[in-house]
């Protein structure tokens, strides 16, 4: 069977799209399709990219509550042409549900319900042939949501479906985990007695985990964040309207897909989360009931499955959306000079250290294993409060005896060992510049005799001086020692040492610097701190000045 992939036109169509937020969204769909469009109240879709094939779920009923209904699955071998694999009849109305991928074994959970009675089930295959017979999962009345796996364990969330009255206050929402997709266990409640319905969660840097919460219809979401063991929350206001979501993380950036609603309004939002907030980022052409959308990575865009019925009947469509920055990284990784296979370790401070799965590091990986696949490995050897001196106590446990064995070493450090101390009265940098000089010369010599590897110095980045000018005149005023991070003579002396010293010992030098100093919006690239280079754009750039200088 082959389905409709009759492409729209999307810029036509975005003009009808209601944006839930002032800000107009920087990417626009290269190409919408709609995909099902049978009549039927096609919904809850879920995709999923697995041994070489993209799998896709939805719901197809005869209204958004009715019984009649079963659960499709499409499988493609490309994302165009599909297939219909099998048809799921469990209860009368089964509701869609959600792909969890493992490399030997593709899950697939859904709800069902006959009226108003619910139950959660799975089934799963290896070979994407034969499928088990559906299974129990959660106790009657609890909705499976969004199952992801994180250190070689799942996670999901379980919230109780209630009606009536008093259906608010018998709501909750809990984190539940699993070691085999199978039988599911509470770690903690996230939230209770207020509505509480779907909540997809991320895990961000320290294990901390979010958890983006849905309440009533037409209320904003929230965001409620713990750190192990989970069992102590804070929440914030999401600023957007949270329902169907879900969340991913392609190449270093995290996207979440959601409806949104102004007023009577609906549509369908892909944001992106950096640094702790949701932008909007891509409005899909969609509107009356919609969204409940899927993504997968595919090249340098993402593949999204959603359903609108803003062309009548819910359909089922599919979008290409460009990852962010995607011309930009897609031009410089094009260009890239490596000869495979090839071991890049990345060596730092807390710029290197910070956001591991967003930060230049991780979007390098990202963009060079769409490249080179598996024949190029990046290794992220930062560590948060680094200086030189204790780059080279750990230099051996940590790049030396590497396995593979480092092709290139990359050294990015200055803030720590430049920032002066208020105990000098800002006099003195808190590594002197005699022993950096010397240090980052016995660190790159034992490098080259042990590895023979290639050596690239990196300069430290700029700051916002008039922030971390204030934030030492604080503490000096409260009477505490402290530091003064990205004094630009400071920073200019230590990384005209580092260039010095790569120049020497014939190691190469990129200059972040004068990129970040002379950037039209210079406060946009770093967190409120001023010094470190923040998600949204100082990672990127980071990220894209390694690829041109891999590109030479």
């Amino acid at each position: 069977m082959k389905m409709n992939m009759k492409c729209l036109a999307s810029i036509v169509l975005l003009a009808v799209v209601a944006l839930t937020l002032a800000d107009s969204p920087p990417a626009q769909p290269r190409c919408v399709r709609k995909l099902v469009a049978d009549g039927k109240h096609n919904a809850f879709t879920s995709l999923a990219h697995w041994r070489g094939s993209f799998w896709l779920a939805y719901r197809a009923g005869k209204a958004h509550n009715s019984d009649g209904a079963d659960i499709v699955v499409l499988r493609s071998p490309d994302g165009e042409e599909w297939k219909e694999a099998f048809r799921l009849d469990v209860l009368p109305d089964d509701r869609g549900g959600d792909f969890l991928t493992t490399p030997k074994r593709l899950f697939y959970h859904f709800n069902s319900m006959k009226g108003s009675a619910l139950q959660s089930y799975v089934i799963h295959t290896d070979d994407g042939e034969t499928w088990t017979k559906p299974e129990p999962v959660l106790e009657p009345q609890w909705i499976f949501w969004k199952p992801l796996e994180h250190n070689g364990r799942f996670y999901a969330n379980a919230h109780r479906k209630a009606e009536g009255k008093e259906a608010g206050k018998m709501r909750e929402s809990r984190l539940i985990t699993s070691g085999d997709g199978l039988k599911w266990e509470t770690v903690a409640t996230v939230r209770k007695g207020n509505w509480e319905s779907e909540t997809t969660f991320y895990f961000g840097p320290k294990e901390k985990l979010y958890a983006f919460l849905r309440t009533k219809y037409s209320v904003p979401g929230s965001i409620r964040e713990a750190m192990p063991p989970y069992q102590k929350w804070t929440e914030r206001p999401a600023g957007v309207h949270l329902s169907g979501h879900g969340i991913c993380t392609f190449r270093g950036v995290t996207y979440l897909l959601s409806r949104t609603m102004e007023g009577k309004k609906t549509g369908t939002m892909i944001y992106t989360f950096e640094d702790g907030e949701l932008r909007p980022y891509c409005a899909l052409p969609s509107g009356g009931d919609c969204s409940y959308a899927g993504a997968v990575e595919a090249g340098d865009e993402m593949l999204v499955s959603y359903y609108s019925s803003h062309e009548g009947a819910a359909s089922i469509y599919l979008a290409r959306v460009p990852l962010k920055n995607a011309a930009a990284f897609s031009a410089a990784v094009a260009g890239v000079k490596l000869k495979p296979p090839a071991h890049l370790v990345f060596v730092g401070d807390s710029l290197t250290a910070l956001y591991p799965d967003h930060n230049y590091v991780a979007q390098l990986r990202g963009w060079l294993a769409a490249r080179f696949g598996a024949a190029v490995r990046v290794t992220n050897a930062g560590v948060g409060g680094d200086t030189i001196t204790r780059v080279q106590a750990r230099l051996e446990k940590d790049v030396l005896k590497l396995e593979p064995k480092p092709t290139h070493v990359f050294i990015l450090l200055g803030h720590n060992d430049s920032k002066l101390t208020s105990t000098s009265e800002y006099k003195e940098p808190f590594v002197k510049a005699e022993d950096f000089d010397r240090q980052y010369r016995e660190v790159v010599s034992a490098i080259q005799k042990t590895l023979g590897a290639k050596i690239v110095v990196i300069s430290a980045t700029s700051s916002v001086c008039e922030i971390t000018k204030a934030t030492a005149e604080k503490s000096a005023k409260a009477g505490k020692a402290h530091n003064f991070f990205g004094k630009p003579e400071a920073l200019e002396q230590f990384n005209a040492i580092a260039r010095k010293v790569a120049a020497d010992l014939g190691a190469d030098y990129v200059d972040l610097y004068e990129p970040t100093r002379a950037h039209a919006d210079k406060p946009g690239l770093f967190t409120r701190d001023g010094v470190h280079i923040n998600e949204r754009a100082g990672n990127p750039l980071v990220a894209l000045e390694v690829l041109r200088y891999l590109s030479r």
